[in-house]
């Protein structure tokens, strides 16, 4: 299967592809804020469907690789806190995945985008910080 898939990417698609790696490692690392540029460029490269798996792919493995490196300073009960709900997620994900298409997949990543970016800016510039639920019950 992989290379049929191979063999059927052009050089834009590649060049998106190390793009969108490059810019998760920097996401990860550095700026937060630029997380949602990979995410744009795989879904305008590729189908919604192989877009988002490609995603899951790159966040995972910089996820393990960043796990690896601060291993010794890591809080593992966090980790281990947040891991079935992370695992749960993926699973709820997949499933989604087998009854929508792409149409479909294409319009809801664009609307989340739509509505973290707009919520970004409403938390940004019309909200007091300090009136920002910061408890643990809000994080769902």
């Amino acid at each position: 299967m992989t290379e049929i898939w191979l063999n059927n990417c052009t050089f834009l698609q590649f060049m998106g592809l190390a793009v969108s790696a490059i810019l998760i490692g920097i996401n990860k690392a550095a700026l937060p804020g630029i997380g949602t540029l990979p995410v744009i460029l795989l879904t305008l490269l590729f189908p919604a469907h192989l877009s988002t798996g490609l995603q899951l792919i790159m966040l995972c493995t910089a996820d393990v690789m960043a796990v690896a490196c601060y291993r010794r300073n890591a809080n593992w009960r966090l980790v281990l806190r947040l891991l079935p709900c992370a695992l749960c997620g993926i699973g709820l994900g997949t499933l989604t995945l087998e009854f929508i298409t792409d149409e479909v997949l294409r319009l809801a990543i664009s609307v989340i985008i739509l509505f973290m970016t707009a919520l970004h800016f409403i938390r940004k510039y019309w909200l007091n910080p300090e009136k920002v639920p910061d408890h643990p019950a809000f994080i769902f």
